[in-house]
């Protein structure tokens, strides 16, 4: 493989992490949010794409300084800088993207009994009380929102098996707290919203 063509291959693979909110600006523009089954989250996709990208930019920097026909103390620091000052990005985009990452809580997938529709459901601690969402599965990459609703305390229903979930043919009914909360999703053919929130 030609040196430009490797040159081309390390540039697009160096660009993946500014195109990725990009794409997920898009996304949430459309009402949507990239969920890759239940782990791969945009901010745990954007650190891997960070990965690569930082991967890319130290082997670009070391082409560039073996095309070089003379290596001068000067060029050898400034090397040196580069891969430092890459390092330090990754280290600052990664810890930031991780945080926003657990602070989006746990989820957990679930699936109608013919397998037509599947949900995410979100547990997300807030304080003094667990905010429960409810997303339908659009695709394998994205979500769309349904409803929300929050506990009286901070003990996760679905970490500890205290949820029922009622499952009609365009519809599923997520119950928790003894079934004295619920959120009621609708399915339409047309892929709109339909949600219900109710206490008892």
């Amino acid at each position: 493989m030609s040196i430009t063509r490797k040159k081309a291959i390390l540039y697009a693979a160096f660009s993946l992490c500014f195109f990725w909110p990009l794409i997920n600006f898009a996304a949430w523009s459309g009402n949507y949010e990239v969920m890759v089954g239940t782990w791969g989250s945009a901010f745990l996709l954007q650190i891997i794409f960070n990965c690569i990208t930082f991967i890319s930019g130290i082997l670009l920097c070391a082409i560039y300084y073996c095309l070089e026909t003379e290596h001068r103390l000067g060029d050898k620091i400034f090397l040196g800088l580069k891969i430092c000052g890459f390092a330090v990005l990754l280290v600052i985009s990664n810890t930031v993207c991780h945080i926003f990452n657990e602070l989006e809580g746990c989820r957990h997938s679930f699936s109608s009994p013919d397998g037509v529709h599947t949900i995410l459901v979100q547990e997300e601690q807030i304080i003094h009380h667990v905010k429960m969402t409810v997303y339908e599965r659009v695709n394998p990459l994205l979500i769309r929102r349904k409803g929300s609703a929050m506990t009286n305390n901070t003990t996760k229903p679905i970490e500890t098996n205290e949820y029922f979930l009622i499952w009609e043919e365009n519809s599923v009914t997520f119950l928790f707290e003894g079934g004295e909360k619920m959120i009621f999703v609708s399915f339409d053919s047309k892929g709109g919203v339909g949600q219900h929130e109710h206490t008892k």
